[in-house]
Parts: structure tokens; sequence; C-alpha cells
């Protein structure tokens, strides 16, 4: 009989603990569909603005959510640019040149043609997530490898 009792309060145990350590994910299905609603109207800043502006300060993660299911949404990988084994060209700083200007520059014209384009390999997917978060005032931060 303490052999029942001892199994049946460890099984107990076990069982309430795992249930009760489940987080509970929060909703965004308000946040994905706003998202999914709104149509790229030839700038960034706007795109932005209409992903974030309906969150309060403080909610960054609903505003991160926003434009990552805007970017997965609308943005298809570029599997043509990708298999022909090509890199993208960052242009070179030439001497004499504000070099933070060059690439920033660049970086613009490139977001701007994967926004046209609606197609980037990871490079342009990182990139506009990251300049879009810079745009909403969040912190994000690209990390090359694998």
């Amino acid at each position: 009989m303490f052999r029942r009792l001892t199994l049946f309060i460890l099984l107990l145990t076990f069982f309430t603990g795992t249930a009760v350590a489940q987080r509970v994910l929060p909703d965004f299905s308000g946040v994905d569909s706003l998202a999914r609603s709104v149509r790229f109207k030839d700038n960034i800043y706007e795109l932005t603005r209409e992903l974030t502006a309906p969150y309060p300060y403080t909610d960054k993660l609903s505003k991160v959510r926003s434009i990552f299911i805007w970017i997965t949404d609308n943005i298809r990988y570029d599997w043509k640019f990708y298999n022909k084994d090509e890199e993208i060209k960052i242009p070179e700083c030439k001497t004499g040149q504000d070099c933070d200007e060059v690439l920033a520059k660049w970086e613009k014209k490139y977001l701007q043609t994967i926004l046209n384009k609606r197609k980037a390999i990871c490079d342009g997917y990182s990139r506009l997530f990251t300049r879009m978060c810079d745009i909403a005032g969040l912190e994000a931060a690209s990390i090359n490898g694998y």
C-alpha cells in the first residue's frame, strides 16, 4: 500500500509540475492580421509606420512580430539569383569618400529593389528586417554566418 501511495504521489507531482510549467503564448492573431493587410506604397518609412504605429511604445514584441509577418508574407526567396552562385556586390569605399554614406546609399537602393521586386536572398531578408526595426526604434542586428 505504501509503495502504491508513494508511486501515486510521485506521478501526481510529475504531471502537475509539467502542466504548471507550460507557458501560455501570446495571441498574435490581431498583429498578424494587421501585418497581412498592409500594402507597400513605395516608401519603407511609411510601411514601417503602418506596421508599428498601432502598438504602444512599450509593446516591442508586437512591433517586431508585425514587421516579421509582413516580410515573410510579402518577400519571397530569390532562388534564381541564389542558383547563379553570385554574391551581392557591396560597393568598395575609395580614398576620400565617406564610407558610411556610400554604404547607406547602396543599402537604400538595395532595399528599395527588394521591396519593388518582392524577393530577396538571406542577406536581403536580414538587411530589410534590421532596417525596418531601426526605423521603428527597435534594436536589431544582423549576424553573418551559417
